[in-house]
């Protein structure tokens, strides 16, 4: 006799699957309808504490910021003759210290130490010639002040590349204030280094009621005149050459060799190039402007020169009665003496 065998038939499987389907539809309805009109559980919102900055103070010495800061003026002249002055990051277009410090690295990279040239006897005689024949005569700052090697800063290839990127973008940004389809003549540009000033300085001025921003505390070295494109002009409005863009074809090597031939070529068409122009602080009982009145710097570096020592025998006047005498203003052509 043959044993049944104890395994369900395929109809009872089938049976068994379509009730536990059945069954686990049953349970999600009934919990849908249990959670019906309950809100689902939502993280708890954090409301972010405003940034804690102090508004910038009236009168921020560069004491309270660290290190020297490197700015940029452009000096614009459109095909009418108008100009105006435009001067990268000024202090009163930010609100918070934080805002306007980092603002300062865009500039900062612009800045770099240049190396001594071999040059410096040549440049030396041109610069001082050019400033001699031009009417009125711009000087160097005197030796005592500071050295005249130190005097002439030339930016690396890179960062001339930079400097003109920022000349294209303010001639975009910045037309005729009345007549926008005005061209652009050419832009002057200063590449200028805000000195520090000590404390026991610094305390002087307060006391005589003299700013630190006052504009004899800014070192500017020009960087010379541009088209709208960024390009390089020599002083009679062609062209410098040789031009950026051939010097940009070179290797790195080749520009490295030619670089005293274009140090010399270019300051042949601008003697000026590169060099500071100074902003001087004359007495008005003198006649010779020529004559800076020099605090004394109380860190005695020479890289960092506020200005000379008064001559001897004579007591200095109050700082606020001191004359500006701005060579920059003279060399860009807004000013003559």
């Amino acid at each position: 006799m043959i044993a049944r065998s104890e395994h369900p038939r395929p109809e009872q499987s089938r049976g068994c699957v379509k009730a536990a389907l059945l069954g686990l539809a049953l349970l999600g309805v009934c919990w849908a309808a249990g959670c019906r009109g309950k809100p689902a559980p939502q993280a708890e919102e954090i409301t972010p504490e405003p940034p804690r900055e102090e508004k910038l103070p009236a009168e921020l010495g560069a004491g309270d910021r660290p290190g020297t800061e490197t700015l940029l003026w452009f000096r614009i002249e459109y095909a009418d003759a108008t100009s105006q002055w435009i001067e990268g990051l000024r202090r009163d277009d930010f609100q918070t210290l934080r805002e306007y410090q980092r603002h300062l690295a865009l500039t900062e990279n612009i800045n770099h130490p240049s190396t001594p040239t071999p040059l410096h006897d040549f440049l030396l005689k041109k610069r001082g010639a050019a400033g001699m024949n031009h009417e009125p005569p711009i000087p160097i700052y005197p030796p005592a002040l500071m050295a005249p090697p130190v005097q002439y800063s030339e930016l690396p290839f890179p960062k001339k590349q930079l400097l003109s990127s920022c000349v294209r973008q303010v001639a975009r940004a910045h037309p005729h204030k009345t007549h926008p389809e005005t061209g652009i003549k050419n832009i002057k540009v200063y590449r200028v280094i805000h000195k520090i000033i000590e404390p026991k300085l610094l305390a002087k001025l307060f006391g005589e009621g003299v700013s630190p921003l006052h504009p004899a505390f800014y070192l500017p070295y020009y960087q010379g005149t541009f088209d709208m494109e960024g390009r390089l002009l020599a002083r009679d409005g062609s062209l410098m050459t040789p031009t950026v863009e051939e010097i940009a074809k070179m290797s790195p090597e080749e520009q490295a060799s030619k670089q005293l031939d274009v140090q010399r070529m270019h300051a042949t068409q601008d003697s000026f190039l590169y060099w500071t122009i100074p902003i001087f602080l004359v007495d008005p009982r003198d006649r010779d402007p020529t004559i800076p009145i020099i605090l004394v710097n109380p860190r005695d570096d020479p890289t960092n020169p506020i200005f000379l020592v008064q001559p001897p025998n004579r007591p200095p006047p109050n700082l606020q009665d001191m004359q500006v005498i701005n060579y920059v203003k003279i060399h860009a052509g807004d000013v003559e003496m």
